[in-house]
């Protein structure tokens, strides 16, 4: 073995070519902290996806680790919802039960930006982001008109998110039809207003 090669001690002893793979992230946010493994294809950091309770606790000492991730998050402020039948509020008409379709969403700078998904799956950073189906959603970067909503002061509290958008008031009935879709990462982007 020469000094100068690069070894990593391995389970099976060394390993002078060590190929990066994956790479875990840590994040902290104002009410919690969360993990998340990435993918590495040579240049860039793909696929997030957060750890489970038995991976996280395969890192630690601790047995039985407290809640640190929402199991629906795909990043910091972004997570999706599987699809599922609620009740919805259309101007000047009772609510009603409607079939939401699987949706994304990401807090940015105090709003709440959603997005649609044709598959009933978590979403990859390559997956499609549609229109939504509802008015009262900026046409351009999708974000939610917030008129008569409260804005929930915890910028990471999904449950609180996702109870702004179902709980409020839609202008029209939602529409079936999906439109040009973008890919999840540029998405992001937009309504980071990158």
């Amino acid at each position: 073995m020469k000094k100068s090669e690069s070894q990593w001690i391995t389970t099976t002893g060394y390993d002078p070519k060590p190929q990066l793979k994956s790479a875990l992230f840590i994040w902290e946010m104002q009410s919690n902290t969360i993990a998340t493994l990435h993918d590495w294809d040579g240049s860039a950091y793909t696929n997030p996806r957060p750890l489970s309770t038995d991976e996280m606790s395969s890192l630690t000492s601790n047995s039985e680790p407290s809640n640190i991730f929402h199991p629906r998050l795909l990043g910091p402020r972004l997570w999706w919802a599987p699809k599922k039948r609620r009740r919805i509020k259309i101007k000047n008409s009772k609510r009603r039960t409607f079939n939401y379709p699987p949706l994304v969403f990401r807090v940015e700078n105090h709003f709440l930006f959603v997005g649609q998904l044709r598959k009933n799956e978590r979403p990859t950073e390559n997956t499609k982001v549609y229109e939504t189906p509802f008015s009262g959603t900026d046409v351009h970067y999708s974000r939610m008109g917030a008129c008569n909503v409260r804005i929930p002061t915890d910028l990471d509290d999904i449950e609180a998110w996702e109870d702004t958008f179902f709980y409020s008031m839609f202008n029209g009935v939602p529409k079936q039809k999906l439109g040009k879709g973008v890919k999840l990462s540029k998405w992001v982007k937009n309504a980071r207003g990158k």
